[in-house]
């Protein structure tokens, strides 16, 4: 029997950038969306959010360039 992996799309954190997204990460988990552990954040690719704000954007940003490499998930480091 083949068991078919789930591609990730991995986000280090990288001098602390992925902080920025602790509230919408936060407020995702709460709504359903994704899963918030002590040190990531895994959520489906195809995830977007309304590019209202600096953090938006760059998240929209982040889950478009997972989808365009064929990601199914993106797992932000923490």
């Amino acid at each position: 029997m083949v068991q078919q992996v789930p591609n990730i799309f991995v986000v280090d954190n990288k001098d602390g950038r992925n902080e920025q997204f602790l509230p919408l990460f936060t407020a995702m988990d709460k709504a359903g969306y994704g899963k918030f552990e002590k040190n990531y954040f895994i959520i489906n690719s195809n995830m977007q959010v309304q590019q209202n704000s600096k953090t938006t954007t760059t998240f929209g940003l982040i889950q478009n360039q997972a989808i365009r490499r064929g990601f199914s998930y993106v797992m932000y480091y923490i």
